[in-house]
């Protein structure tokens, strides 16, 4: 049998497009030359037997190509068998089709290329409640959309935009997806495909309780967004109140501060002039000493607890050298440790760091101070640095302070560094702590976020480390808040040195004149600069040491200083003495080059702090011409 003439055969029964489409697929996917002339091969003849089973039934096309076959004419009931067999196969998917889209939960219509209906199920008719006339099989499309126009005049100009669109997208064969608001309320999604040489396929979809259930969920939505916007108005408000009660409590605290140390000074150089007086055998002034000194350590701990626990006090981090500061603790604990009879040592190291070097020092302090009030007379305490093994690539080492003391049991290790927590193993009664060093230690590494442990035997002694991260020798910056230590070598007599203090409270006067009567200075006292002034106007007196209060009446000591130094027209030293514990106060003093104490005065701090300044000044200074 020919090409040509399978090729016809096929188009009698599905038709010319469909055959051409067909044969040329399989031309494209067999190599094969379908010249009409050409004999056909035994898979041309099957695809072609294939082809004919999708119209007319399996059975049907076999018997119409083995007649091709054998070239014999089939008899006129074989011909109505095979249109009836067609005819039955084609009414089986019709009713498959129309059972089909009857059961869906979508309105469907479809169109012909002429944009008639062609079917549609009857969910289509129940979402748009079309009349019985309206819908039937030729009806125009365009006719129907008119209708729907015509029911939603409330949205006439949008309806009818959306009616042309889609009018235009089913004569091109464009998809298209809409969602139509009608004026009943209903939302109708309506979405389009084009298919293959048929038609038009639309679906209709009632989105009408989705719709609503968006609208309320964005209605609460809203609401809550409004109520989580009045509770952070309401959380702002409180946290600047709560803010607000911090700052004033600080500010409280420092004021309480300034008020209670003041009368302390004066206790203490009062106390201290007396012991130098009288022959003191009973010890009692010693007594007095450690009773001022044990009120001012419990305000400055509880001071710098509240500072820390609300936030206000910040670390200042710079690059320095561990060494800085071990040898100003060795100089600061080396008396106390010689009276308790300890061998106090602290090792030297070329190692830096970046932090706070003030509260590193004093995380460093209260561990000394705890080692050595619990170790036993002729015991030792270590201090110094444990790093790694180069080769382990560790980012971190240790300050460690060793101690020979009484130990911590096991079960006491937790508490240590609780607020108020003191075990029963302190040597020195001279030295009993409140039970907030540690507390405080733990609070500023939490700040600087470093760790810190502790391990300990009983009877053998206990080890306190601080770890810190390496940093770069070459990056050390000088920092103002760490002295050189006081020695021997830099000390002169003060006896006969001209001393003006300016303080605005009269009992601080009283007793720092009565303590450098003892030194046997020549002091000049007064409550601010025009006192001052007043007094040594006409007189042959000439300062060379300036002793001065920051919080003066109207004026703060710098200013007061600088001042005196325009009046005298020279620059005389100065140390600014302060019951202000601020960072800030001690840095401007030292970074205009004056020297800073804090209240209560320790007398022998003074003496040496005094010392140092005027034997530093004499080298650097030009001579101090008389007032006139």
């Amino acid at each position: 049998v020919a090409v040509g003439e399978l090729r016809l055969l096929a188009e009698k029964f599905v038709g010319e497009k469909t055959t051409q489409l067909a044969f040329s697929k399989y031309a494209r996917k067999h190599s094969a030359d379908l010249t009409a002339s050409e004999k056909a091969d035994a898979e041309l003849v099957s695809f072609t037997e294939r082809l004919l089973a999708g119209a007319i039934g399996a059975s049907s096309a076999r018997l119409i190509i083995s007649s091709v076959l054998r070239k014999k004419d089939l008899p006129i009931e074989d011909v109505f068998s095979i249109v009836d067999e067609a005819s039955q196969a084609v009414h089986f998917n019709q009713e498959l089709l129309l059972n089909t889209i009857e059961h869906i939960d979508q309105g469907i219509s479809v169109v012909n290329e002429n944009l008639q209906l062609i079917a549609w199920n009857s969910r289509y008719i129940e979402i748009h409640d079309y009349p019985e006339h309206l819908i039937r099989i030729g009806r125009p499309i365009a006719e129907v959309l008119n209708h729907n126009d015509s029911i939603n005049k409330h949205s006439e100009d949008k309806s009818l935009a959306q009616t042309d669109q889609r009018l235009l997208d089913m004569r091109l064969g464009n998809p298209h997806s809409y969602v139509h608001y009608r004026n009943d309320g209903a939302v109708i999604h309506i979405q389009g495909k084009p298919m293959p040489n048929v038609g038009y396929v639309t679906s209709f979809t009632d989105i009408t309780e989705l719709k609503r259930t968006e609208q309320e969920l964005r209605i609460i939505n809203e609401n809550l967004e409004k109520i989580v916007e009045g509770r952070t108005l309401e959380l702002s408000k409180v946290n600047h109140e709560l803010e607000n009660a911090i700052s004033s409590k600080n500010q409280f605290l420092a004021a309480v501060n300034h008020d209670v140390m003041q009368p302390l000074n004066a206790a203490r150089l009062f106390t201290s002039a007396l012991a130098q007086q009288i022959n003191d055998q009973s010890g009692l002034s010693d007594k007095i000493n450690n009773s001022i000194r044990s009120a001012e350590e419990i305000i400055h701990t509880l001071l710098d607890i509240s500072k820390l626990d609300s936030g206000a006090l910040a670390a200042n981090n710079t690059t320095f050298s561990i060494n800085d500061i071990l040898q100003t603790l060795a100089e600061e604990f080396s008396v106390i440790a010689a009276e308790s009879g300890i061998k106090l040592k602290c090792i030297g190291t070329s190692l830096c760091t970046t932090s706070d070097p003030l509260l590193i020092r004093r995380v460093l302090q209260n561990f000394i101070s705890n080692a050595l009030r619990h170790t036993h007379p002729g015991g030792r305490v270590t201090v110094g640095c444990r790093r790694k093994s180069k080769q382990t690539g560790e980012k971190f080492f240790r300050i460690e302070v060793h101690d020979t003391g009484v130990g911590i049991h096991a079960h006491d290790l937790d508490v240590v560094f609780d607020e108020f927590k003191q075990l029963d193993n302190q040597i020195h009664d001279n030295q009993k702590g409140i039970g907030l060093g540690l507390a405080i230690a733990k609070r500023i590494c939490t700040l600087l976020n470093l760790e810190i442990d502790v391990k300990s035997r009983p009877n053998i002694g206990s080890v306190f480390a601080l770890q810190c991260e390496y940093s770069d020798s070459n990056q050390v910056i000088a920092y103002p808040g760490i002295q050189a230590p006081i020695t021997a070598k830099n000390t002169t007599a003060i006896s006969g040195l001209n001393v003006l203090c300016i303080d605005n409270d009269t009992n601080v006067l009283d007793a720092m004149q009565t303590q450098l009567d003892v030194w046997q200075c020549n002091t000049v006292c007064a409550c601010g600069f025009g006192e001052a002034i007043d007094k040594l106007t006409d007189s042959d007196y000439v300062p060379e040491l300036l002793l001065v209060d920051y919080h003066l009446n109207n004026e703060n000591g710098i200013d007061v200083i600088n001042r005196l130094h325009q009046h005298f027209e020279s620059t005389i030293p100065a140390i600014i003495i302060s019951a202000d514990l601020s960072v800030e106060i001690k840095l401007k003093a030292t970074h205009v080059g004056y020297k800073y104490l804090r209240k209560p005065v320790n007398p022998a701090a003074l003496r040496k702090l005094m010392l140092r300044t005027t034997k530093i000044q004499a080298k650097t200074s030009e001579p101090v011409h008389k007032f006139a």
